[in-house]
């Protein structure tokens, strides 16, 4: 959302309907645009002015960590299983993960449990459509 502030209040001149996975982020760093726009729609001003108010006071916790648990998972799987990580880099990684565990994971939130399945689905679909390219690839059926 952009908005301009014009004849002492703010308005909005631009609305982007489309909401992708780094709402999290916006969520988690006290910014709940989907709230804005909702209160917005059903003309609560009261309501969204409060709910500004608690945004623009939000602290935002500079030891917050926000990554997406399940491609960090595969990836570090996928590397270890190719060989393409050093058993240190990998113990690294995990020592990383426990000391991170109550990092922010913006593909799923605990809350609603579908947004972490729709996202290891998709991910997996890819994952499968790359390996079945990659596999004529080797085999000689597609050039580069």
């Amino acid at each position: 959302m952009e908005f301009l502030w014009s004849e002492g209040r703010w308005n909005v001149i631009d609305f982007n309907p489309r909401i992708f996975s780094q709402i999290g982020l916006d969520i988690n760093r006290g910014s709940p645009l989907p709230l804005f726009s909702y209160l917005d729609a059903v003309g609560d001003t009261t309501a969204l002015r409060e709910a500004v108010q608690k945004a623009q006071a939000y602290d935002d916790d500079p030891k917050v960590v926000f990554y997406d648990r399940f491609t960090l998972a595969a990836l570090l799987q996928a590397k270890s299983l190719t060989s393409r990580i050093s058993p240190t880099d990998l113990a690294r990684w995990h020592t990383w993960k426990i000391q991170n565990n109550r990092g922010i994971d913006f593909e799923a939130d605990s809350c609603d449990r579908i947004l972490a399945f729709f996202h290891a689905s998709s991910a997996q679909r890819l994952d499968c459509r790359d390996c079945s390219e990659f596999s004529r690839y080797a085999s000689g059926k597609i050039r580069w």
